[in-house]
């Protein structure tokens, strides 16, 4: 019974390398071609892949904490010693 076990085992590692080896040489082939999106102009635009926004705005902070209530009415953020520019950094 000790011979079937090792018998089974010897079947299923083979078994594994010759599928681990098929595998390889199916990478070895030319690349896949990647799906490109339908795009179609006569297609609806929300349902067009190609098209990634209509009319959106520039992203931009909403909020920021200014140190009193008067700077905060004035409205200069570059005036603030909380404000940090990250342009040219």
């Amino acid at each position: 019974m000790h011979h079937v076990g090792q018998r089974r085992s010897a079947v299923l590692v083979a078994a594994l390398l010759a599928g681990v080896s098929g595998h390889a040489a199916a990478q070895n082939g030319p690349p896949p071609v990647p799906l490109q999106p339908q795009i179609d102009p006569q297609r609806p635009d929300w349902e067009n892949p190609g098209v990634n926004y209509i009319g959106r705005m520039p992203a931009h902070a909403t909020g920021f904490p200014f140190e009193t209530r008067d700077k905060a009415l004035a409205g200069h953020r570059t005036q603030s010693s909380r404000f940090l520019s990250l342009r040219f950094v």
